[in-house]
């Protein structure tokens, strides 16, 4: 949960509650609960776990330079959880609703292409 001086810092009362690290931890069990069950092809899971750990691993090495936990979020990094949170409503929508339009492969696909954009854009701004 968050914090009272949190709750001073953030614009939205969302925000409050849900952070892009909660996302990030709700997001890998997702995708890789659904590529046990043939939902998402491994090779995503596996891009996304890697953002993760990249992303981690950044924020564990600022922390250990700089003492200081403020990380700014990149519009990449946006979009890249915004379209895995496209995708997995998709697929629970698509389990449970036969009406729904076939755009599994798209939203794997585009999934595919923010995160290792994302990924890209990590390794460029820590090099």
């Amino acid at each position: 949960m968050g914090s009272l001086p949190a709750s001073r810092t953030r614009k939205h009362s969302w925000e409050i509650f849900w952070t892009p690290s909660q996302t990030n931890f709700f997001l890998s069990p997702l995708s890789s609960f659904f590529s046990l069950y043939g939902l998402v092809p491994t090779w995503l899971t596996i891009t996304i776990i890697s953002r993760d750990i990249i992303v981690i691993t950044g924020w564990v090495i600022l922390y250990l330079l700089t003492h200081t936990a403020k990380v700014e979020p990149t519009m990449m990094g946006k979009l890249a959880i915004t379209f895995q949170l496209i995708l997995i409503c998709y697929i629970l929508l698509d389990i449970n609703l036969p009406a729904v339009p076939d755009i599994h492969g798209y939203l794997i696909w585009l999934t595919a292409v923010f995160t290792n954009n994302l990924r890209i854009a990590l390794y460029l701004q820590g090099a």
